[in-house]
């Protein structure tokens, strides 16, 4: 027979399917591009606001024991003018500021479940056994992918380790779904079932994948909207002009400590010559 006689059977459905699997593989890359941007945004996110807590948390503590012992003052000093016995002053006022000290004590307080990786979160549920070896077995397959010794898509094998280890280290399956998801090979496909078969497996996929892309936007709009991103925001535009935002607020924030610091002085001055007049009067 000669070799012009021969004819290859291409499936009509065949063109189809290749569009399909190539709509696939872009949105998987998508998961992993949309993946990557969150677990930055969150760490850039964090980032700031441990150099807030770090720089501010002391002179906003300040700032508010002070106000809080103005507070004090100025109840001490109705009571003081309404007559009540000096004892009878202090026990009012510890009781009433009381809650208020604690609450205060708490805000300011370290906390001993805070973590030093992305956003300081970790997973806020208990995970159970089946969780668990869900995590572990995600995880065993996305270290054994991006191993270093193999080739990555399109981060160097490092950097996606240090992502792929700091999801596991604070249980974060979801990251690494996605990741798994955004990886995914459309090669691995079983090509000996029909192009009808595969193609219903590939729409399988892309309606899956399209639920990760999905729930990866409703997230970032998320992340987007939260005090922290605004916090963020303001700090890398104050960077871009050359300034530090944070110096620039604990300046501010020093000034009206200050303030408030004479305030009380004034107040304890108040109170002290009611109390002078008081016991003179009992002499």
């Amino acid at each position: 027979m000669r070799l012009s006689a021969l004819t290859v059977f291409v499936d009509p459905q065949q063109p189809e399917l290749d569009q399909l699997q190539e709509k696939l593989r872009s949105m998987r890359k998508q998961v992993m591009r949309m993946t990557v941007d969150l677990e930055e945004l969150n760490v850039a996110i964090w980032s700031v606001e441990q150099e807030y807590q770090l720089r501010l948390s002391r002179v906003y503590r300040e700032l508010e024991e002070t106000e809080l012992s103005t507070q004090q003052f100025q109840l001490r000093l109705r009571l003081a003018r309404e007559g009540v016995e000096t004892g009878a002053i202090e026990n009012r006022v510890v009781d009433c500021f009381k809650s208020r000290w604690e609450r205060l004590d708490n805000l300011y307080s370290p906390d001993p479940n805070a973590t030093n990786t992305k956003s300081g979160s970790t997973s806020s549920e208990p995970f159970n056994n089946s969780q668990q070896e869900q995590l572990q077995q995600v995880y065993h397959q996305l270290a054994k992918s991006f191993h270093p010794d193999k080739a990555s898509m399109n981060l160097p094998d490092s950097e996606m380790m240090v992502r792929i280890n700091r999801a596991y280290e604070t249980n974060d399956l979801k990251t690494l779904l996605r990741i798994q998801e955004g990886s995914a090979d459309i090669a691995s496909m079983d090509k000996s079932e029909s192009v009808i078969v595969q193609k219903k497996r590939i729409e399988w996929s892309i309606r899956r994948t399209k639920r990760f892309i999905g729930d990866l936007t409703i997230e970032i709009s998320r992340v987007k909207s939260s005090e922290g991103y605004r916090l963020k925001t303001t700090f890398d535009d104050c960077q871009k002009n050359g300034k530090d935002l944070f110096t620039d607020l604990v300046k501010d924030v020093q000034r009206k400590t200050n303030r408030a610091k004479q305030h009380l002085q004034e107040l304890k001055q108040k109170f002290n010559r009611i109390l002078s007049i008081k016991r003179r009067v009992e002499e």
